[in-house]
């Protein structure tokens, strides 16, 4: 069987080439498939959030897609008649030209790939021609434009006030959005990306043509579309705006977020965002960024509100993980919670009996000179403390009626992240 070679099979400009990996990629896209599924495409959806396939299985597929997410949308939220009207035209402009880009997918990649097979195919430049002038982009991706266009209108689905519109707009600025003639637009192999971006740009929507990329298991369309919404922001200062909201850095992660089976399998508690521009100091060895840790991800699910409703109901991907995520998060033990009293780091611990409930800090040494001196600087602050040695350790406890007066905010914060425990919600209620 022939191996896609994952690095670059051709090099044009060493004058270097192997037909092999377009002809093997063509014969993916080409290859017979049967329509696809409601279900079929919805589990692809909200597992990889693309639908790759071959042509014939592809692109009925993103027309399935859109008529289900359409409908959900029209059930789910309260629309006015000239809203669910607009709405009916975006499904139906989107039917419209998915139809005619299938038909000419299917006659141009046959025509590239009969050319290669009788070797009648000229490149030129970084494009492959067939004898009747169809031609297809041969550089680091394989793929054909079509030239179709429609103008058509997004309805305003979520009634969210500007100043929220605007949070979700800065997040996809920061990431996946792109800028035409100064407006924003979107161009996306995700089906529930365009739909959820759009609904951050109600209005006017111009769809100016669709790529259709060759990948390694058939094809991927991407339609690109304008909306009429000007960009004043670049890049640089959407991101700056976007870390600093969770809403807006919801919507930069659900462009440029990253899924990791690993972080639901072992309860890694991080956001992690890949980007060209650094966004924290906190970097991987997979040149992506750690932007929020255990509290960003509750915040960004619980603010999403209406924009959540939306996701569920286009099966996003990303919302699926990180709801996903957050269930594991959940399940699993609290963050600890450490603070600084005078010169030393305590931790804070939760204790229940049956004698009642509360929470104390603790600080642990092996060092006597050391305790001793943080005793004395306790002392100093007029802190009450209790120290007691183990045989091991020395430890110096600070109790719940301290804490309350030199450290509530922490206390707080402590005891949100164990809410679930009875003893929690109970000081929590007495603060």
């Amino acid at each position: 069987m022939h191996r896609i070679n994952k690095t670059a099979l051709y090099n044009l400009d060493m004058g270097k080439f192997s037909i092999d990996e377009p002809r093997y990629r063509l014969e993916l896209a080409l290859r017979p498939a049967e329509p696809p599924t409601v279900e079929e495409v919805l589990e692809h959806v909200s597992k990889h959030g693309v639908l790759h396939g071959p042509v014939d299985w592809a692109f009925p597929a993103w027309i399935i897609y859109v008529e289900y997410a359409t409908q959900r949308i029209a059930e789910t939220f309260p629309l006015i008649e000239e809203e669910r009207k607009q709405l009916l035209d975006f499904r139906d402009t989107m039917r419209r030209l998915l139809l005619e880009a299938w038909r000419q997918a299917r006659a141009k990649l046959a025509s590239i790939y009969n050319a290669i097979a009788n070797n009648t195919y000229r490149i030129e430049g970084n494009r492959l021609y067939a004898p009747d002038r169809t031609w297809m982009l041969i550089n680091k991706t394989m793929h054909v434009t079509y030239y179709i266009s429609a103008k058509t209108y997004f309805p305003d689905i979520l009634k969210l006030p500007l100043e929220e519109l605007q949070l979700l707009q800065i997040g996809w600025r920061a990431s996946d959005e792109k800028v035409e003639n100064g407006f924003a637009g979107m161009k996306s192999s995700r089906p529930w990306q365009i739909l959820a971006w759009a609904a951050s740009r109600p209005g006017k929507l111009i769809i100016k043509g669709l790529t259709v990329n060759l990948v390694k298991d058939g094809i991927s369309i991407l339609p690109n579309v304008n909306s009429s919404w000007p960009v004043k922001d670049s890049k640089e200062e959407a991101i700056k705006k976007a870390l600093s909201h969770p809403l807006s850095l919801l919507t930069m992660w659900l462009g440029d977020g990253v899924k990791s089976a690993r972080a639901v399998q072992r309860r890694y508690a991080i956001v992690e965002i890949a980007s060209r521009i650094p966004l924290s100091n906190q970097k991987t060895s997979r040149h992506t960024y750690i932007v929020g840790r255990r509290d960003l991800l509750f915040d960004m699910l619980n603010i999403a509100s209406k924009y959540g409703y939306l996701l569920e109901t286009l099966a996003s991907d990303k919302w699926m993980f990180l709801k996903t995520l957050v269930n594991a998060l959940q399940k699993s033990r609290p963050p600890p919670v450490k603070i600084r009293i005078g010169n030393a780091i305590f931790g804070l611990r939760l204790l229940s009996s049956k004698s009642g409930c509360g929470v104390y800090a603790v600080f642990r040494t092996r060092s006597k000179e050391i305790a001793d001196s943080v005793v004395a600087i306790l002392q100093e602050l007029n802190i009450r403390n209790n120290m007691l040695f183990d045989g091991r350790y020395y430890a110096i406890f600070v109790a719940t009626t301290e804490l309350r007066r030199i450290a509530k905010e922490e206390l707080k914060h402590f005891l949100e992240l164990r809410r679930n425990k009875p003893c929690a919600r109970r000081l929590l209620n007495s603060l």
